[in-house]
């Protein structure tokens, strides 16, 4: 239920110090009351916070709660722009670490030589020799055709052989089984896991004008600060109950993933999703945000095996390897 301006903009102002350096951001106490319960207590519930008009909230960083502002006045946030890493071992690179080869740039107009074309040689006439024709023989007899009147068939007519009643129908030649039919591809298989996570679904409003993921195209973008921001604000909505909140950060964070290609570089970027989904969470076997990454790591276990990041991070103690190593050999019992 959408709050009406007039309210939100003569309610009084409440100030929140956020972060160690206690960054100072004012909102209207109404909007902040409307967004969130446990807000609305410790601005209300007459403590000192309550008196004062002011807030501190120490854990939480500046980014974070500039997007929960603007999300408390818009119902959408727009989500951080990801760090260019300038390392000639990441530019170029094709996904998988593979680096494309070098295309051989054309030589200009004025370089290109011009040969100048070969004159071809004009046929030489052939004389064709003069032979008399040959001398045409006299006819001594002169035979007369007529037509013949038969009522036999002609030679080529074959009669038509008459099917024997008696004769057993010959069994149909059975088509070969297709190999699909037999055993599924494991392409397709993979494709299928892929599509169940692909296709998670969030009960988020969507607002009109939607801020877009924007897909990474190079190697050198680390995508670590926008997986981040969504995460961040999932967490912080979840620790003060706000559940559109939480449910619009899980849509961007999973339509980034969606779109996300993992580069051999970028590996780091999703393990560090993890350990942060995993550290700021509660341990809950249905948990959503530690359901959504491990279901994405299980969909591309081809793209992170071998990977030094994504090893360590299976060699890590911690509720994340338990979770990782069941959903990847769940997968590997279906891809058999």
């Amino acid at each position: 239920m959408e709050l009406p301006y007039d309210k939100i903009f003569n309610s009084p102002i409440f100030t929140f110090l956020i972060g160690p350096d206690k960054t100072e951001y004012t909102l209207h106490s109404a909007i902040v009351s409307h967004v969130s319960q446990p807000l609305h207590k410790l601005m209300n519930i007459g403590m000192l916070e309550s008196h004062e008009q002011c807030a501190w909230l120490k854990d939480v960083d500046e980014d974070t709660f500039a997007r929960f502002c603007r999300f408390a006045y818009t119902g959408d946030y727009a989500e951080a722009a990801p760090d260019i890493v300038l390392d000639w071992k990441t530019i170029g690179e094709e996904p998988n670490g593979l680096t494309p080869p070098i295309k051989e740039e054309p030589l200009m107009d004025e370089e290109i030589p011009i040969e100048p074309p070969i004159a071809e040689p004009e046929p030489v006439p052939v004389a064709v020799p003069n032979i008399p024709p040959a001398p045409v023989e006299p006819e001594y007899f002169q035979f007369t055709r007529h037509p013949v009147q038969s009522n036999a068939d002609p030679f080529w007519a074959v009669p038509a052989i008459k099917k024997d009643k008696k004769s057993k129908k010959l069994p149909k030649k059975r088509s070969p089984m297709r190999m699909e039919e037999i055993e599924r591809p494991q392409e397709m298989r993979s494709m299928e896991l892929w599509e169940s996570f692909a296709t998670r679904k969030y009960s988020c409003v969507v607002p009109a004008l939607l801020i877009p993921s924007r897909p990474n195209t190079e190697a050198c973008e680390d995508y670590t600060p926008v997986f981040m921001c969504h995460s961040s604000l999932y967490v912080f909505g979840d620790k003060y109950d706000i559940e559109p909140l939480k449910q619009l950060a899980l849509s961007k964070l999973h339509s980034c993933l969606c779109q996300f290609t993992i580069y051999k570089r970028r590996v780091a970027d999703v393990t560090r999703l993890v350990r942060y989904a995993y550290q700021y969470t509660l341990e809950s076997h249905d948990e959503p945000l530690r359901s959504l990454v491990a279901q994405y790591i299980a969909a591309n276990v081809e793209s992170l095996t071998g990977a030094p990041e994504f090893d360590d991070l299976l060699q890590e103690p911690g509720p994340h390897t338990k979770d990782l190593v069941c959903l990847m050999v769940g997968r590997l019992n279906r891809l058999k």
